[in-house]
């Protein structure tokens, strides 16, 4: 059914392309459903990646480049709150990454997530002339995003964010942004404030981390996506509004998985992590299973990126994000589902991620309403 030796083909065919690059770990905001924040072990890693780690980076990144043919190269920028980095140390980061790149031939490609409460002309500046793609984290109106999203001192952060996404939006900048779901709140008050208040037409809206040590902490999520589906196909996807996960559960219907998607359809966990201090890590949701207290890859200061792929550690979680629950292996939607996003199946029991997902019945109602509105479609399209 799920084709284990495409995969595994696959892994051993397959070049470390990307990094998600943590240059701080600390954050401006005090959000608090932040996973990032909730391991421990965070508070205990560089607030800020110093020369020392930034030039082994480069080092590796280049050695990497040398020993690989790679068409291009994907630099995730991420904190905490990155814009923290500083405009000198970015802009010497960018230069760096942009000339090792250029001088092997690959093109480099950069995105970045920010809470957006520091961009100003001077940064939008930084982002195109290095050609970095922002995005910007916002939960909607101001009711809704300071519910969670506040600064530390417990004050509202939307008219901070607000500036910071015009400012963006007057010097050019399409600007994605990425919410978190509130189940309690309507998803037509939400994609309004985005598309007719803003005018932002790419987003994606998460469902909150939780694992199945905090499953009294979880609210249904299905009614939320579910008339967040009907609003995107019935009223707005005709008029050029994207929501990625959205179109990633219809891909996967279609069955177009993509492979380097973690939250959605089957397959292994790729994202690799630099961290402040140089230790390499998995994608750093996994934060909330206390995983990088536990786990880690070696450190940059001392070994190749591609070093990571002959890591125990790294093949024991790629091994778990491709070992299903047995429920899920009984499940129509197992392929397009894979279980949901790795961090969600954590259980401290047996300190392993070979569970459903916490969010699966939820994940089960929204795959059939989706999938009987694709068919629909279809057989309308057909006749």
């Amino acid at each position: 059914m799920f084709k284990l030796s495409a995969i595994i083909d696959y892994m051993n065919q397959w070049t470390i392309s990307s990094l998600l690059v943590k240059v701080v770990a600390t954050c401006n905001l005090k959000c608090s459903y932040c996973f990032w924040f909730r391991d421990p072990v965070v508070k205990t890693q560089f607030s800020m990646m110093p020369t020392k780690v930034m030039n082994a980076l480069m080092t590796r990144l280049d050695e990497h480049l040398r020993s690989n043919i790679l068409e291009s190269f994907h630099m995730i920028i991420h904190g905490g709150e990155p814009l923290l980095f500083g405009k000198k140390r970015m802009r010497d980061f960018l230069h760096q990454t942009q000339e090792i790149c250029h001088k092997n031939k690959t093109r480099i490609n950069f995105s970045l997530q920010t809470n957006g409460s520091l961009i100003d002309s001077e940064w939008c500046q930084i982002f195109r002339e290095y050609s970095v793609s922002p995005g910007v984290s916002l939960d909607g109106p101001p009711k809704m995003n300071d519910q969670f999203r506040k600064d530390h001192h417990s004050r509202s952060t939307y008219e901070q964010t607000l500036g910071g996404i015009k400012t963006l939006q007057e010097t050019g900048f399409s600007v994605p942004l990425l919410a978190v779901c509130n189940p309690n709140e309507d998803p037509e008050e939400l994609v309004k404030h985005f598309v007719e208040e803003l005018g932002i037409n790419t987003f994606d809206i998460l469902m909150p981390d939780f694992t199945h040590d905090e499953i009294e902490k979880i609210q249904s999520v299905a009614a939320f996506y579910v008339r967040l589906f009907d609003l995107w196909i019935d009223k707005y996807r005709s008029r050029g509004v994207r929501i990625r996960s959205l179109e990633l559960m219809v891909g996967t219907l279609l069955g177009f998985l993509d492979r380097t998607n973690e939250s959605i359809g089957y397959g292994p966990m790729q994202i690799v992590t630099v961290y402040t201090d140089g230790k390499l890590g998995a994608t750093d949701s996994l934060g909330i299973s206390n995983y990088q207290s536990k786990m880690k890859f070696g450190t940059i200061l001392d070994q190749s990126i591609d070093s990571v792929k002959s890591c125990a550690n790294y093949q024991r979680l790629v091994n778990e994000s491709l070992t299903l629950s047995s429920k899920c292996m009984e499940c129509e939607y197992a392929l397009s589902c894979g279980g949901g996003m790795l961090a969600h199946r954590y259980s401290s029991k047996d300190q392993s991620y070979r569970h459903p997902s916490v969010y699966c019945n939820d994940l089960l109602a929204i795959f059939k309403h989706i999938q009987k509105r694709v068919e629909r479609c279809l057989k309308w399209r057909i006749a």
